[in-house]
Formats: C-alpha cells, sequence, structure tokens
C-alpha cells in the first residue's frame, strides 16, 4: 500500500517559470475578437480576409480560439490602437469587433456575443445634447467606451458614442426620454458602418433576406427600418487647426464589461 509521501510524488508536477513566461508573453499585446454570426465561415476564409485588411498595419498573429472568437497578437501599440479604433470591422459583412485582452482574464471569460459600434443619437434637444447626456443615453443601450464631445468635435445635430453591447438581443431603434415642454421625446439611433442584419428581429448574426427583405407588416413597410444604417463618420476634423481630442473615453469600462458572469 502506497504511503502518503508516495501519493504526493505521484501528483507533482514541474511548472514553467510563471516570472520568465510573464515577461516574454508581455513582450505582446493580445486582443481578442469577435465575430457575430450563426454561420461560422471556415478559418482560412476569415484569416484571408482580416490579412488583406491589416496586411499593411505590420505583423499582426491570428489564431482560432474557440467559435466565432479569435486569439489576435501584435507587438506595437500603434498597431493595436489602428485595430481598436477601426472596430467594427467586417467578415463577410459580419459584424467582428476586437477588444484587448487583459493578462488576468482568462478564455472562458470572454462573451462571444458582444459588439462595437459608433451609434448616432438624432433627435435630441440641442441644448441636451451634453457629454452627461450622452452617456446616460448610452447606458441604455450597452457599455459606453468613448463619447464625442459635441464642444470640442463642433455640433452636428446629434449625439455619437461608441458603445460595446450585447449582440444577441435585437437592436434598439429607438429610445422614449422625458421632456419638460412635450411631456417626452423618441430618440432615434443609427449604426455607424451597419452592414448585415435581419429587418425581422434587427438581430447582426441572422443574415435572411439582407439584400431585398420582404416587409413583414401589412402597410408594406419593415419592422426595423433601413435608417439604421449610416456611413461611418469621416475622420477629418472639422477645425483647421485642431488642437485637441474630440472624443472622450469613458474609464472603468474597458476591462471587466465584457466577461462572462
Amino acid at each position: 500500500m502506497a504511503t502518503d509521501e508516495e501519493e504526493m510524488e505521484c501528483l507533482s508536477v514541474t511548472f514553467e517559470d510563471s516570472l520568465d513566461l510573464e515577461e516574454r508573453l508581455e513582450n505582446n499585446i493580445h486582443l481578442v475578437g469577435r465575430l457575430i454570426t450563426n454561420n461560422e465561415p471556415s478559418e482560412h476564409m476569415v484569416k484571408e480576409v482580416l490579412h488583406n485588411a491589416w496586411n499593411k498595419m505590420g505583423d499582426v498573429k491570428i489564431l482560432k480560439a474557440k467559435p466565432n472568437i479569435l486569439a489576435i497578437t501584435v507587438e506595437e501599440e500603434a498597431i493595436t490602437r489602428r485595430l481598436l479604433e477601426g472596430n467594427p470591422w467586417f467578415i463577410k459583412d459580419y459584424t467582428f469587433s476586437v477588444k484587448f485582452w487583459p493578462s488576468y482574464h482568462s478564455l472562458d471569460d470572454i462573451k462571444a456575443n458582444r459588439a462595437i459600434f459608433w451609434i448616432r443619437a438624432h433627435g435630441v434637444l440641442r441644448h441636451f445634447c451634453t457629454l452627461k447626456n450622452a452617456k446616460c443615453i448610452g447606458e441604455r443601450l450597452g457599455d459606453v467606451l468613448e463619447v464625442d464631445n459635441p464642444l470640442e468635435s463642433g455640433f452636428r445635430g446629434f449625439l455619437r458614442l461608441k458603445v460595446d453591447f450585447d449582440a444577441s438581443k435585437p437592436l434598439i431603434t429607438q429610445l422614449k426620454i422625458s421632456c419638460p415642454k412635450e411631456g417626452h421625446r423618441s430618440i432615434r439611433f443609427k449604426y455607424e458602418g451597419l452592414r448585415i442584419f435581419h429587418y425581422h428581429c434587427s438581430r447582426l448574426e441572422h443574415a435572411s433576406n439582407y439584400i431585398n427583405p420582404v416587409p413583414p407588416l401589412p402597410s408594406g413597410g419593415y419592422r426595423f427600418p433601413m435608417e439604421l444604417r449610416t456611413a461611418p463618420l469621416s475622420k477629418a476634423s472639422l477645425f483647421l487647426f485642431p488642437s485637441f481630442k474630440t472624443s472622450q473615453v469613458v474609464s472603468g469600462k474597458d476591462d471587466q464589461h465584457w466577461r462572462n458572469k
């Protein structure tokens, strides 16, 4: 009969030096990509599309981690910034979002059904177009990552905010807010660069009737209007001599909000 000491020896495992491993991993920047689709494309096709989109940025390594989740490794902060600021990306018109992968999060913490879009809020009275109100509206949509400051970028007639939201639910098309004079107003949302989504259920992962949707209402209209789409805003500054950043990153949201609970 084996003694307790012999059993402990059988269970002994030699691990690689964690400090050395951490140093080597920290030389790279780790990101995670999330593809929103119910029909997962081939890994070869995904890598080919991303290679064509990113090949001029520099060295970007892509590995499939699990269905619709990619592990992305880069060596330069400038490349990381371009990948994050370029959200959302698209693979065969399906939404693909890139996020920073903190070292203290495991793959199991990552939720695959999250998407990142710049969203415009139309119908807000001009004196209500403030950063605080933009954040309040954005929190009804998801986790606010960034807000375009109208006092700096110029007032375009709408609020603009970058939101990480649950893509397994229908896109939110409007929101009613209290208004002292009118009782309430409807705020309409437009998603910059939006491509594939289902006109009947308004989900990003469903591609049915994407090109020529069949009107489901007796009136002949669509349940979810095509006005949800809008072209991405030009990055060209409105100012002749820009001297400050035109959007504000919302702190405290980037590391935790996308984790599984």
